[in-house]
């Protein structure tokens, strides 16, 4: 049996940044290490050519403005098409697979301190706690995003309602559709306790 390993160092992993204003090569796989100016910049990634493509984008020197890149199509479940890299360390690595006949995607496999991808799971289990990151914000449910959740912390859960306007600071934000509906405690034994209506 023949193993192959795939060493990073050798110059066919290595993609040099392509710069402002241009296009990622979608036909390649390994690391891009990009380098920003004081002003915001773009670029586009195109469809892959195959599975098995690996792309890793990283910004290595943050020269104040962010790099924005676009993607040709969805790459992953909520159907986002930008990555944003604005912090230098920031990365974000694409996996192509095959979602049809002869028709690819890139899919998000890891990212850290980047803008944009987002990922969902049908169950979620923690262990010991679940911590939110200061400035960042947790919210439960499609309306739970307040219209500005900007500078505090915030746990929104909704019961399908229209989110909250303006901005809170360390809010947590409970809320119900419409004025005269209940919002109940259920406890373990199936019985509730309305907390207000």
């Amino acid at each position: 049996m023949t193993t192959h390993v795939k060493n990073a160092s050798h110059a066919e992993w290595i993609i040099a940044d392509p710069g402002d204003a241009a296009a990622l090569p979608n036909d390649q796989s390994g690391t891009c290490s990009i380098t920003t100016s004081s002003s915001g910049e773009t670029n586009t990634l195109a469809i892959p050519v195959r599975v098995g493509q690996q792309l890793t984008l990283n910004l290595a020197v943050d020269g104040g403005g962010d790099r924005v890149v676009t993607v040709a199509s969805a790459y992953d479940e909520l159907g986002s098409v930008t990555i944003t890299l604005g912090e230098a360390g920031g990365f974000v690595t694409l996996q192509s697979i095959m979602t049809a006949a002869s028709t690819f995607a890139w899919r998000v496999v890891a990212y850290d301190n980047v803008t944009g991808p987002s990922q969902t799971f049908a169950t979620l289990t923690v262990g010991t706690q679940l911590l939110v990151a200061d400035g960042k914000s947790a919210f439960i449910g499609p309306a739970a995003v307040p219209a500005s959740a900007a500078g505090g912390n915030w746990l929104g859960i909704e019961d399908f309602g229209t989110p909250p306007s303006g901005t809170l600071t360390n809010a947590v934000a409970i809320y119900a559709e419409s004025a005269g509906d209940d919002l109940d405690v259920l406890h373990a034994d199936g019985t509730t306790d309305a907390l207000l209506t």
